[in-house]
């Protein structure tokens, strides 16, 4: 018997909370997974949000979103039969295509976690702000992301097992990819109150701190910096 898909729900209008992961959600989860942020991937996968907005894109590209729980759920989330795709697309087209597959089905994943369907519609505005100010808390600190996921943004070395041996990989796309991710947290935290509060009331930022942060935008700011020297100095003043 074949399996029904999950029915897509129009979002209402007046509904503020956010609906759908940002792309910088989605980015910096494949920071933390992969090394890179993946735009590229991300912008692809969202790209049909410009001609239906909201949750209704997901209708295009987005076909493990479409399937959970029919192929899989929660408790396997990648089961075996996408771990031989994967084997198969890096023996056929290398291994770069292979990653940015396994980032497009993470990006599903994101999704589904997002819809938060356990918890009742009230409380889901609030946990979905508090995921967004981690991955901004997260891009607002580089030391985390080096001893933690293993991704050295200063010097662009990403910590890799290699033939069962641990090794720090060069490579030159991951400053500018993080530069211009860090370059649209300044403008974020610069424009959303709410997150600011976030990351002042859960991040350990102070006030002070995030008045710096938000003044590093590309118009003015600190001197016209560019954004790998703008992200040096703001953590100088954060840490």
């Amino acid at each position: 018997m074949a399996c029904s898909r999950t029915p897509i729900v129009r979002q209402r209008k007046e509904n503020t909370i956010l609906p759908m992961a940002s792309r910088l959600v989605h980015e910096v989860h494949s920071l933390v997974a992969f090394g890179l942020p993946y735009t590229h991937v991300h912008a692809k996968k969202d790209a049909f949000s410009q001609r239906a907005p909201g949750i209704r894109h997901r209708r295009v590209r987005h076909r493990k979103y479409r399937v959970f729980g029919c192929t899989w759920d929660f408790g396997d989330p990648f089961p075996a039969h996408e771990n031989h795709r994967i084997e198969k697309i890096a023996r056929w087209k290398g291994d770069v295509r292979a990653e940015e597959y396994m980032v497009s089905n993470a990006h599903d994943l994101d999704d589904r976690c997002w819809d938060r369907e356990d918890i009742p519609r009230t409380e889901r505005g609030a946990v979905r702000r508090y995921w967004e100010s981690l991955c901004v808390w997260l891009v607002l600190n580089p030391n985390v992301l080096k001893s933690w996921a293993g991704v050295d943004v200063v010097a662009g070395r990403i910590h890799r097992v290699i033939d069962d041996v641990e090794v720090w990989e060069d490579d030159p796309t991951l400053r500018p990819a993080y530069a211009a991710l860090y370059d649209r947290v300044s403008l974020l935290v610069r424009r959303n109150r709410s997150l600011r509060e976030a990351l002042v009331e859960y991040g350990g930022f102070d006030v002070a701190a995030l008045s710096n942060i938000a003044c590093t935008g590309r118009r003015g700011g600190l001197h016209y910096m560019t954004p790998f020297d703008k992200l040096l100095k703001v953590t100088e003043l954060v840490s």
